[in-house]
């Protein structure tokens, strides 16, 4: 594959389904990458238009951005799980699971507290910055009224 600069596709079966991926080599390994088929990728005009406030989304990342990155830090925490519930069943415990709180029907929710976290956020990178004394207020979310707005629109 080196020497002739080729690529392979092939199709296999990882996590109980089928997959399409692309084989290619790299330094003496072969290297796998899982691909999407076309009719699961979004055309990258659609996101244009969905991009509700680009300012927003550069001030959250840059106010989570973390300098000194040390992947051993996170843990694999559905083997964790797995472990925990295993070992309860070998002690006997009964295992009940429990139900998941439905998830919010408006987005809105999720956009509100999104805002308020990097309100809080520039609050803090701001304060260590600004003088004593003075404090700017952030305008109000206009969200709840535009959904009222198009609830009338649509019902």
């Amino acid at each position: 594959m080196v020497d002739d600069d080729v690529h392979a596709i092939a199709q296999i079966i990882l996590s109980g389904r089928e997959q399409l991926v692309l084989l290619r080599p790299m330094d003496n390994m072969l290297l796998m990458t899982v691909l999407q088929h076309e009719k699961k990728v979004k055309d990258a005009d659609q996101f244009l238009e969905e991009l509700s406030d680009p300012k927003l989304t550069k001030t959250l990342i840059s106010a989570s951005k973390v300098e000194d990155f040390e992947f051993g830090s996170f843990e694999d925490q559905h083997a964790k799980n797995l472990t925990q519930l295993t070992q309860m069943k070998i002690d006997g415990q009964e295992i009940v699971s429990e139900r998941d709180p439905e998830d919010p029907k408006i987005l809105n929710l999720l956009m509100d507290e999104l805002k308020k976290s990097v309100a809080e956020a520039q609050a803090a990178t701001h304060k260590s910055r600004a003088p004593a004394g003075k404090k700017k207020k952030m305008a109000g979310s206009t969200t709840k009224k535009k959904t009222a707005a198009r609830k009338k629109k649509s019902g």
